[in-house]
């Protein structure tokens, strides 16, 4: 099932107004869903589904933004930390205003982070039920046998939210000495730590190359650039094979 949000949410997503402005629009009788009024700024609709017209309002920005970013080790992915430690917002300087992260990789982790500016994007991205590839270069350190490699494929127990989680089939293959190339369709907090770590690996290196089509390829650690339209479509992915 996708997920809902508020009506009032939903039109600053759109970019239409603020949150605090769209209460009034809505209290107004400004807004339409599916050509039926509502008034309720807390009525929950689906962004991808349902038709929401707010009168006398056009989106603020008439172009989205989306970014590729390589992220390096040892900054974090959020905007303000509490501990004071370097962001990525921190490296991009102005060009973030407005972005949001898709997703985050973790401070020891490097590689390929989308921002944008596009709401929508956002949602269809990071929904538990998108699917969308993500690739991992990872290092490791133990026994790399088969009895491992299919116990990664098919899925591990691993802590997630407070509660035991199996994790997803997933595409793993050695692609070098004591390093692996994970295809994952989820995204848990720190989940190829903890795949590891239940199958007795410890992780050494963890790179993301890749997320949906948009690949990292030869881009500087610490640059960025714009993703082409072109690379968006298809970004949901069937469910990985075990090979």
């Amino acid at each position: 099932m996708r997920p809902r949000v508020s009506l009032q949410r939903a039109l600053s997503k759109l970019g239409l107004c603020s949150r605090a402005e769209a209460e009034e629009v809505i209290k107004g009788g400004r807004v339409t869903v599916n050509g039926n009024k509502v008034i309720d700024p807390a009525y929950r609709v689906d962004l991808g589904l349902q038709r929401i017209h707010a009168e006398g309002l056009a989106h603020r920005v008439s172009a989205s933004q989306t970014i590729a970013f390589h992220k390096p080790p040892g900054i974090v992915t959020t905007r303000k930390d509490e501990r004071g430690r370097h962001t990525v917002f921190d490296v991009l300087g102005s060009i973030a205003n407005g972005l949001k992260a898709v997703g985050r990789l973790d401070i020891e982790s490097s590689g390929l982070l989308l921002l944008t500016t596009d709401h929508r994007l956002l949602d269809n991205l990071t929904r538990p039920d998108a699917l969308v590839e993500k690739e991992y270069e990872v290092v490791v350190e133990g026994n790399l046998d088969h009895a491992t490699l299919e116990q990664l494929r098919h899925g591990v127990s691993i802590s997630a939210g407070g509660r035991r989680y199996t994790t997803r089939p997933a595409r793993v293959d050695i692609v070098r000495p004591s390093t692996l190339r994970m295809i994952l369709t989820e995204g848990k907090n720190r989940q190829i730590r903890k795949m590891a770590q239940a199958v007795g690996l410890t992780v050494r290196r963890l790179h993301r190359v890749r997320v949906g089509n948009v690949s990292l390829g030869s881009l500087p650690e610490g640059s960025w650039r714009p993703v082409a339209a072109a690379e968006i479509p298809g970004m949901t992915s069937r469910k990985p094979s075990l090979r």
